[in-house]
């Protein structure tokens, strides 16, 4: 992986050049890379799992920035070079922690949830 520097042919470049070469914008700044080989490697069922998983935060994430109040919840807590759409990925694949449990009330029928659950999301969202 190379970065490009005050290049102004390649500037702003994104996507692939062929079959071997591509482009990434990330912070401003202009990264080539060789372009991944996948062939012949079939996903092992945790990496499937996985990709599903990514998918459904993709499209979580697409729609919470689609979202103008949402969006600015996330833009909030961006990190330089990081977009709101990246916050909202990492927020829908990291797990929450769970404060506390109330079992209070809880009776033991089938699909009853206990009464109160609080928990707190990485990325206070």
């Amino acid at each position: 992986m190379a970065y490009v520097k005050k290049n102004i042919v390649t500037e702003g470049f994104s996507g692939m050049l062929g079959d071997s070469i591509v482009f990434r914008n990330r912070g401003g700044k202009t990264i080539v890379a060789i372009r991944p080989d996948t062939t012949g490697r079939e996903s092992t069922e945790a990496q499937k799992n996985h990709q599903r998983r990514f998918r459904r935060a993709a499209q979580y994430a697409k729609g919470a920035t689609r979202n103008e109040a949402t969006r600015g919840l996330y833009a909030a807590r961006t990190k330089p070079g990081q977009s709101a759409y990246n916050v909202v990925l990492a927020d829908f694949m990291t797990a929450p922690e769970i404060d506390a449990v109330d079992f209070g009330t809880y009776k033991g029928a089938k699909r009853q949830p206990p009464a109160a659950q609080r928990h707190r999301r990485p990325y206070g969202v």
